[in-house]
């Protein structure tokens, strides 16, 4: 059985788009329409470097959910940013625009830890069915299979990404399981992939 409630809330995709730095990708997957995963955004923020995208979750009509690194340099207002909406077209959405933000007090960059924030926007969003809270979970349900939904690099080898929504499927492994492979994981990290499978997610 599949599961469609999200995990890790999102892929959350962060690029550079004046030079293309991707580090984050879904890989081999397949186009999908907004309605199949209405609670995606799509995050941009500008700064000095460049203009940095990342992908985020509806948890409310005023709140986002997304990763901690997407939003740490951009300051508590995080004046320059934007969020699209209600579109598997990363930038066709409704844009909003952002109030401010909230990062885990105990996050960490270096050790990828507690990699999780807000983001709060200055008007509430509309829902329909293009726009969607999302189903959050306390456990993940391992040996099940995730959908994992988002933007960004859709062909290592060639470095070609996509403004269109891709999604993937991914099995979800045993925390312990994985320590095995990744003897460095930190602890409430989730596990998912295939290890002889040319599809996967990256963040």
């Amino acid at each position: 059985m599949l599961t469609s409630n999200i995990l890790l809330a999102a892929i959350l995709v962060r690029l550079v788009e004046s030079n293309f730095l991707l580090e984050s990708r879904i890989v081999n997957g397949e186009n999908v329409p907004i309605t199949n995963f209405a609670h995606s955004a799509f995050l941009m923020v500008s700064e000095p470097k460049g203009i940095f995208v990342c992908g985020a979750s509806v948890v409310n009509q005023n709140i986002l959910l997304t990763a901690a690194h997407c939003i740490d340099t951009c300051g508590k207002r995080c004046p320059d940013a934007s969020v699209y909406a209600g579109n598997a077209n990363k930038r066709s959405g409704f844009k909003m625009d952002v109030l401010g933000t909230v990062i885990h007090e105990n996050y960490s960059f270096n050790k990828m830890i507690n990699d999780i924030g807000l983001i709060l926007l200055k008007n509430q969003l509309s829902l329909n069915k293009y726009v969607k809270r999302v189903a959050l979970m306390k456990n993940p349900p391992v040996g099940k299979t995730a959908l994992i939904a988002g933007w960004g690099l859709v062909d290592e080898i060639h470095l070609v990404h996509t403004d269109h929504l891709h999604y993937i499927k991914q099995h979800i492994w045993p925390y312990e399981q994985c320590r095995k492979m990744i003897t460095n994981l930190p602890k409430g990290t989730l596990c998912a992939g295939d290890v002889e499978n040319d599809k996967y997610a990256s963040v």
